[in-house]
């Protein structure tokens, strides 16, 4: 934990605190001369509580407290603290496509991979960013790049299986490494699929704009391996071959998820990594409140408990 100041000229008028005081001392001397032109003490007395001359210290001090707290304020006072955060700003790609219906895994394969990232996105630090994107036969933006994880959570829930279309993975790739471009820390793409890429952008072409922009790629395939099937002899299933390139290609890992329980490991592995990063608060409006805050107590203690006799 650190305090910087992000105008530190302004400390110099910290050098205003000795004027206060000797004005304070001096304003003391000449009331007390003052106070002794008077020939009734017990009158003063009554005045003033008790004292014939108030030195008011509780108020030099409060005084002085307003004149650091402003300068404090305009020296822009800023808090740096370290906080534990993922080890990425990752985005969440969700292949919803129409196989991901299938219910071999409870309720479904989409469900299945909704439950999974929202316990992973409310198990990282708080400040983590996280953006979500939907694919099928194209991909879109669910929620962009954020740090409010509850946002994603309801993005994430928003989710639904397309009943028509394909599996664009290039274009979900294209999509997620835009969402993270601006990030100035590590960007990852988690890749929830569970077929191959069959319209779109060529996976081969995404996976270099995503090594160009030093994206890492976690693919993680959902479901059986891709077999061809009796006609019209397509291929379905996951293409193990293609999603293991791309996390070699990126820098990722992939992983193989056939079960509910492999899924939320995989996940879990990938969340795991993480590290701590340097967090700023402007301490200045808080201050800023508190002067003022000074200022009417001394106003209020001026015209009672220590007023100046006339």
């Amino acid at each position: 934990m650190e305090i910087i100041f992000q105008r530190s000229i302004y400390l110099l008028f910290l050098l205003l605190v000795p004027f206060l005081i000797g004005i304070h001392l001096y304003s003391i001397y000449y009331v007390r001369r003052r106070a002794m032109r008077f020939a009734n003490f017990e009158a003063i007395e009554r005045v003033t509580g008790g004292e014939v001359v108030p030195k008011n210290y509780l108020l030099l001090v409060m005084r002085i407290l307003v004149v650091l707290l402003f300068v404090l304020t305009a020296a822009g006072t800023t808090l740096l603290y370290t906080t534990p955060s993922a080890a990425y700003d990752m985005v969440l790609a969700f292949d919803t496509s129409s196989s991901m219906a299938s219910n071999d895994m409870y309720p479904s394969r989409l469900e299945a991979a909704k439950n999974t990232t929202i316990e992973l996105v409310n198990s990282i630090p708080r400040g983590s960013k996280i953006g979500v994107v939907g694919f099928s036969s194209s991909a879109t933006v669910v929620i962009d790049l954020s740090s409010d994880l509850d946002a994603a959570s309801l993005a994430i829930q928003s989710l639904n299986v397309q009943r028509f279309g394909g599996t664009a993975i290039g274009d979900a790739i294209i999509t997620s490494t835009n969402t993270l471009v601006q990030s100035k820390r590590q960007k990852a793409i988690i890749l929830l699929t569970d077929g191959q890429s069959n319209t779109g952008t060529p996976v081969t072409n995404a996976v270099e704009y995503a090594k160009a922009n030093g994206v890492v790629i976690f693919p993680i395939g959902i479901g059986e391996n891709a077999t061809v099937l009796e006609p019209p002899y397509f291929v379905a299933g996951v293409d193990e071959d293609t999603l293991k390139n791309i996390s070699t290609e990126t820098g990722g890992k992939y992983y193989i998820a056939r079960n509910y329980t492999a899924l939320k490991n995989a996940l879990k592995d990938i969340g795991s990594e993480s590290e701590e990063r340097i967090e700023s608060f402007d301490l200045s409006p808080y201050l800023m409140l508190l002067a003022f805050i000074f200022i009417f107590l001394d106003w209020s203690l001026s015209s009672s408990k220590y007023r100046i006799i006339p």
